[in-house]
C-alpha cells in the first residue's frame, strides 16, 4: 500500500496505467481531474462522486460513463460527502 499526498498526479498515472482495478471515492469531480487516468482504464474504474456541492460537472461524468466506467452519484442534502480517496490495485500490488 501506498500513500500520496503531494506531488501525486505522475505516479498516479502511471499505478492508473497498470491497473487492472480502480475505486474512486472523490466529493466532486471535473474533467481537469481525470487527467491521471488512461481513458482505456475507464472500463476497469468505479467512481462515487458528490454532486451536492455544485462543482461536479456533467461533462466529466458524462465521459466515465461513455468510456465504461461505473458511475455512481451522492447526492444527499442532509449530509456532507467529501472523500478523497482512490485505490488502485495492479496485478503486482
Amino acid at each position: 500500500m501506498k500513500l500520496l499526498i503531494n506531488n501525486y498526479e505522475a505516479e498516479l498515472s502511471a499505478l492508473a496505467a497498470e491497473a487492472v482495478e480502480i475505486k474512486v471515492l472523490i466529493a466532486f469531480l471535473t474533467e481537469a481531474g481525470l487527467t491521471w487516468l488512461p481513458k482505456e482504464q475507464y472500463p476497469n474504474s468505479q467512481f462515487i462522486v458528490g454532486i451536492g456541492l455544485g462543482i461536479t460537472s456533467a461533462g466529466a461524468l458524462k465521459t466515465l460513463q461513455a468510456g465504461g466506467a461505473d458511475v455512481q452519484v451522492f447526492d444527499d442534502p442532509n449530509r456532507l460527502f467529501h472523500p478523497k480517496v482512490v485505490y488502485v490495485k495492479t496485478a503486482t500490488s
